[in-house]
């Protein structure tokens, strides 16, 4: 079964290392807008399908909220917890901005929704499998 995360970031901390040399095959595509809400419409995918929702900020949970007409909530189908990947595949579908804030900034959504019209927020779905 096809693991799915909705998450604002990818990290290869996520991936279970161990000691060793460890080899993952890791299949990239930017979503447009469209796209990336159709990854993660909760009223339209089937219930296996529904990736869990792991966004870590309230005001990126409003611009997916806005951006594709959905309800993500935090503590109620969203949650900030870390996503650590040990069974494989795992699909990741993320919301991310496109450049390494300053130390301790904090963005509200109405910047996020420029960031999106000036594209600085990029759309991905990351697919991680071991080989």
């Amino acid at each position: 079964m096809l693991l799915r995360y909705l998450v604002n970031a990818f990290s290869l901390d996520m991936l279970s290392l161990g000691p060793g040399e460890r080899r993952f095959r890791l299949v990239v595509r930017e979503l447009s807008v469209e796209e990336f809400c159709r990854e993660i419409d909760y009223n339209s995918l089937p219930v296996p399908d529904i990736p869990a929702c792991r966004v870590g900020h309230e005001s990126t949970l409003r611009l997916i909220n806005d951006l594709c007409g959905l309800q993500y909530r935090m503590g109620y189908n969203c949650s900030r917890s870390d996503v650590y990947i040990s069974s494989y595949p795992v699909e990741l579908i993320i919301i991310q901005i496109a450049f390494r804030l300053k130390e301790g900034e904090v963005v509200d959504a109405e910047t996020l929704k420029h960031m999106v019209r000036t594209k600085n927020i990029r759309f991905l779905k990351v697919v991680v499998d071991s080989s």
